[in-house]
């Protein structure tokens, strides 16, 4: 950096600090094992009730939207056809419920986790599945997906939380919105 002069008596440089004061943390990667410790720390905030649901066929995997043998985004491997798992957990809190759902991401892949409100109404099997179908259609973008018909609200969380203590405390601030 200089004076801010242009004449040839005005140019005197001086260091600049070029160090960064601030590093970032990086996110911690998409995981199961972290939602659900995740959901465990929920359960031990004031008000809150939170459960990994049981898994059931609608929802085991995310659902193809397309003839099996073709390629599409629900297989998380086309090659072998493997299809992405799926997780979700129920939330109540303040007579209200929600979702998290979250599924199998690829290494190269970068999606969000989604937290559904549902208001006073818990959503059942077939809720589930429309949601993941629809999901599905949009590729993991759950900004794309049109709720207006399900009486349903989906904000996507990004995974900027270093650990499952950051994950719900950012799920927690969420509920109280």
């Amino acid at each position: 950096t200089g004076l801010g002069g242009y004449g040839a008596e005005e140019m005197h440089t001086q260091k600049a600090n070029i160090s960064p004061t601030y590093i970032r943390k990086k996110g911690a990667k998409a995981s199961f094992d972290t939602l659900i410790a995740a959901i465990q720390e929920l359960n031990k905030y004031n008000g809150i009730t939170a459960d990994i649901r049981q898994i059931e066929p609608a929802f085991e995997y995310m659902p193809l939207t397309k003839p099996p043998r073709r390629w599409q985004w629900a297989y998380w491997d086309s090659s072998t056809r493997t299809k992405r798992n799926v997780i979700i957990a129920d939330i109540c809190f303040g007579g209200c419920f929600f979702n998290l759902i979250e599924f199998e991401t690829r290494d190269n892949e970068n999606f969000t986790v989604s937290l559904i409100s549902s208001g006073r109404r818990q959503l059942n099997t077939e809720d589930l599945h429309k949601i993941l179908f629809r999901c599905s259609l949009a590729e993991g973008i759950w900004k794309k997906i049109h709720t207006n018909d399900l009486g349903i609200d989906i904000i996507s969380l990004k995974h900027t939380w270093t650990d499952h203590l950051s994950f719900s405390e950012a799920v927690e601030k969420r509920l109280h919105v």
